[in-house]
């Protein structure tokens, strides 16, 4: 179901109206509702992926619950069930995200006598992530496991969040999910303007920005250079207003309900370095990977260890530009993968690894030279370079 159209307007209307007819403590059941039929409207077979996922993590996090519930202390035990958790959810992931490369190697191999159609689950990678990170909040005691499996199903498929993100974090969701918000005149307002604003960013300066890239990229050799330089300066601001449009009406359709996601995008266009622009543009997905990505590999075993070393032969910097490379090394291979498979997908994240690594690791020297060329950091001409600098990056 398109969000925008008019097919998901009276969808939302209708969902709308019986939310606030029923009793608050029943509200989450038309939540649920809502969210299977907007998710089997793309085909109901995607459901049984979501519905094994979901079963996993139930599985999971209560088994976890109950192995603490019996040794507050048992962490081995604990952990173990964690990783067979994460492994089967992240293998579904993957194998979602490659089944169309393998099928088509199969057709190829098999000269065409072999054909078989692939239906990716709807939202896989936001469901997925949303999961392992509440599997691993309930292991480190940062959350309870949720009892109630249909409960644990809605934070997954919560329809406004579903297909765009942003990624929940289930401690600060369910609570809103389940609290049946009393019906409030403003607040649904303030929704339906954040919707209008995003049907604007969407509709309009997307899609027409959208004409100039493609009338350019599909014969980018009939124009001179500087119009491809303008397509792609166009492409950029198209990116930005599709995914920030669609992020402005699904924030706007939950809150409708009563439920605030968290916002995706602070103004990313605004950043004065690589780093600063990523604390910007898709927001969850980044403090997604700190939290369960960076942090951890960071004060894992073998990275403390080598840091140690480091610090024996080479001092303390080495130490820590150790526990500094690595984790953003992996962050932003998996960040590419994150978003395709292909080598251009993992060439585009190490492409941004290897520029974040290195104004972090040289951050003093970076500052350094600059007092040396007399650059006042906090003027507003340098700061204004910064941006358009890092538009450009």
């Amino acid at each position: 179901m398109n969000l925008i159209s008019a097919t998901f307007i009276l969808f939302l209307g209708l969902a709308l109206a019986l939310y606030y007819l029923v009793p608050s403590g029943k509200r989450w059941y038309v939540l649920l509702a809502a969210s299977l039929v907007f998710y089997m409207s793309s085909g109901w077979k995607r459901i049984i992926f979501v519905l094994l996922s979901c079963l996993t993590g139930y599985l999971v996090t209560r088994k976890i619950a109950g192995i603490y519930e019996e040794d507050p202390g048992s962490r081995k035990k604990a952990r173990a069930v964690l990783t067979v958790g994460l492994v089967v959810v992240i293998a579904m992931l993957v194998l979602s995200k490659t089944a169309q490369m393998w099928t088509a190697a199969l057709a190829s191999l098999s000269r065409g006598r072999i054909s078989l159609s692939v239906m990716a689950p709807l939202g896989i990678s936001y469901y997925t992530f949303a999961l392992a990170g509440y599997m691993a909040d309930v292991y480190w005691k940062k959350d309870q496991a949720e009892k109630n499996f249909l409960k644990l199903l809605l934070y997954l498929i919560y329809f406004p969040h579903i297909t765009q993100g942003p990624i929940p974090r289930h401690g600060r969701l369910a609570k809103q999910l389940f609290a049946g918000a009393s019906f409030d005149y403003r607040r649904l307002c303030f929704g339906l303007q954040r919707m209008v604003w995003g049907f604007f960013k969407k509709s309009v300066a997307a899609d027409r920005l959208a004409l100039v890239t493609a009338a350019v990229f599909s014969g980018e050799e009939a124009y001179p250079g500087s119009i491809c330089l303008l397509a792609v300066i166009c492409s950029a601001l198209q990116l930005y207003f599709d995914f920030s449009g669609c992020m402005d009406i699904v924030i706007g359709v939950s809150e409708c309900f009563g439920i605030m996601l968290d916002e995706n995008f602070t103004r990313p266009f605004f950043a004065k370095s690589a780093a600063e622009f990523w604390r910007r543009w898709h927001i969850t997905l980044g403090t997604w990977f700190k939290d369960y990505v960076y942090l951890p590999v960071s004060i894992s075993g073998p990275v403390t260890k080598l840091s140690r070393r480091m610090k024996d032969r080479f001092g303390r910097k080495a130490a820590r530009n150790v526990m500094t490379i690595i984790p953003l090394a992996i962050v932003w291979l998996l960040t590419g993968l994150w978003h395709g498979t292909g080598p251009d997908y993992i060439l585009w994240g190490c492409y941004w690894g290897v520029i974040i690594i290195f104004s972090t690791v040289f951050a003093k020297e970076i500052r350094e030279f600059d007092k040396k060329l007399h650059i006042d950091p906090a003027g507003q001409g340098w700061q204004v370079w910064q941006m358009i600098r890092t538009f450009l990056i």
